[in-house]
Formats: structure tokens, sequence, C-alpha cells
């Protein structure tokens, strides 16, 4: 028989995931103003971020974990910063061949 405070506990262990999401994601955005290898470097926290959004948001909805929002915002940017990449990718093929 389990009480509510155990639950809680559980809850609030889950809720570390958001917050490193967040974090990937601001390190992806400020990895990709570097110029020249900006992209190259932004891709692996830009991937870890989307990622770990979603499992955020995934433990949010199984009830183990109580705050979304950090997730949700970590995986947009990552999802952004990665479209970024691609766009800027597009770009330079479509500059070396004109």
């Amino acid at each position: 028989m389990t009480n509510d405070s155990d639950d809680a506990e559980r809850a609030d262990r889950g809720d570390a995931v958001g917050p490193l999401a967040l974090a990937c994601g601001v390190l992806a955005g400020v990895f990709l103003l570097i110029p020249v290898i900006g992209d190259l470097i932004a891709a692996t926290p830009a991937v870890a971020a989307l990622a770990l959004g979603a499992v955020g948001i995934i433990r949010h909805e199984r009830g183990r974990s109580r705050r979304i929002a950090l997730a949700a915002i970590g995986a947009i940017l990552g999802a952004l910063v990665l479209g970024a990449i691609g766009i800027l990718f597009v770009a330079s093929l479509a500059q070396a061949h004109p």
C-alpha cells in the first residue's frame, strides 16, 4: 500500500528530465552561433534535447512526472536547432553548386 508522499517522491525524481532537456536545447542554440563549425557541434545537444524532451513528455503523460513545460520547451528548442542546421546545410550546398 502506497501513500501520497511516496507517489510525490517518485514524481520528483522524474522531474530532472525536463531541466536537462532545456539545458541541452539552450546549449545547442549557443553552439549554433559559433561560425563555421557551430552546426556540427550543435547537432549532438540538439538531438539530446529532443530525446530528453520526448522522454519528459511521455513521463508526464504516464503520471510519473508532474511538470511538462521545461521538457516541452527543451524539445522545441532541439527541433528548432535541428531545423536551422538543416537550413544551413541546404544553403551551403546551394552556394557550393550554383
